[in-house]
Order: structure tokens, then C-alpha cells, then sequence
């Protein structure tokens, strides 16, 4: 197994209209053009459309280091959701996963060498900030549901004193981008 290579894009961009957006559409798959379409702000489209095309030139380049012709990669995705490499076939055994927050992308990319299958690789990246609305305390109940009872209580415990909060807002970020990361790799909710 070779080591997990992680990607990350900033994104420094303003306000892009629709006709840009619309011209992006053009270069990608229905597929891509129609789950875009489905996000509620400009933005979040820009990000995932961005993510799509880091997956290309990243995955795209590994075929080239092995001195393969990849004119088109080719995806699809198992039942759960989670995206695979189809054609070329030499690159079945390459996992990869895709996350956006704010102004970034992350892309992580592993590879089984021999493996007869996709290698599961999960990564997710969000910006440590509790909601406008909401406090610490009342955030950390928003997501109880994801968290064991350890993990809530202590969770609790450190944001109750005022001399830890920022630290539960750290420790709160982490387990939920891990968690997150683990379910995308396994697509499992289980023991979480």
C-alpha cells in the first residue's frame, strides 16, 4: 500500500455570474452539470465543480506517470454513493475522495498496489465555526446523534468553562471532520 497523497486547492475567487458558471457546464458530464444545479448557492456549485475537475487532472496524471493514454476517465459510483474509477481499468485500484468547505477543496488519492478494487480513502475538511445561530452548547445537541455519549460529554464538559470553550470548538471540528472521513472511506455509519 503506498501512502495517501492529499491535494488541497484554495479558492480565491469573486462573485462568478451564471454565464461563467453556464460555460463550466459545458465542459462536464450531465451528471456533474445536474448535482450542481441542485445547490442552493452559487458558490457551493463553484466548489464541487471544482472538486470534479481536480479529480480529472489529479487521476489523469497518475495514468500519464505510467505512461498511459487517458483521454477520458471514466466514473461511476456503488450504490452508497461513493465514486470509482471504471475505465481505464489499470486504474481500478486508485481511491480517491473529494471534500469542499469555504475556500477550499481537499482531494486524497490512495492506491492499493495488486488490490482488486478501489483502495477506501475518506477525507473531509470544514471550516471550524459554529453556525450564526447557534452556541456552542446548542450545536453540540444539533449533532448528538453522531456523537457516542463519551464524546458528547466531554464535548459538554469542555464547553461549559468559558477557559476551554475554544478547545471544545477544536475537538468538536475534529472528531466531526474524522467521523465524516471514515463514513465517505467506508460508507458505513456503523460504531461511529
Amino acid at each position: 500500500m503506498t501512502h495517501p497523497k492529499l491535494y488541497l486547492a484554495p479558492l480565491q475567487f469573486a462573485t462568478l455570474d451564471t454565464d461563467q458558471l453556464e460555460h463550466v457546464f459545458s465542459f462536464m458530464d450531465q451528471t456533474a452539470v445536474d448535482r450542481a444545479r441542485r445547490f442552493y448557492h452559487q458558490d457551493d456549485a463553484w466548489r464541487f465543480l471544482i472538486g470534479r475537475m481536480l479529480r480529472i487532472v489529479m487521476l489523469g496524471d497518475i495514468g500519464r506517470d505510467r505512461g498511459l493514454t487517458v483521454p477520458n476517465l471514466e466514473f461511476s459510483q456503488t450504490p452508497a454513493g461513493k465514486p470509482y474509477i471504471v475505465a481505464p481499468q489499470s486504474l481500478s485500484s486508485v481511491g480517491f475522495n473529494v471534500s469542499h468547505d469555504g475556500a477550499v477543496v481537499l482531494m486524497g488519492i490512495l492506491e492499493t498496489r495488486g488490490s482488486s478494487g478501489a483502495s477506501a480513502i475518506g477525507v473531509d475538511i470544514m471550516k471550524a465555526e459554529i453556525p450564526v445561530n447557534d452556541d456552542l452548547l446548542s450545536f453540540i445537541a444539533s449533532i448528538e446523534s453522531t456523537l457516542t455519549r463519551s464524546e458528547s460529554r466531554h464535548l459538554r464538559q469542555l464547553a461549559a468553562a468559558e477557559s476551554t470553550r475554544s478547545q471544545a470548538t477544536k475537538h468538536l471540528f475534529q472528531l466531526w471532520t474524522l467521523k465524516e472521513a471514515y463514513v465517505k472511506a467506508t460508507r458505513s455509519r456503523h460504531h461511529l
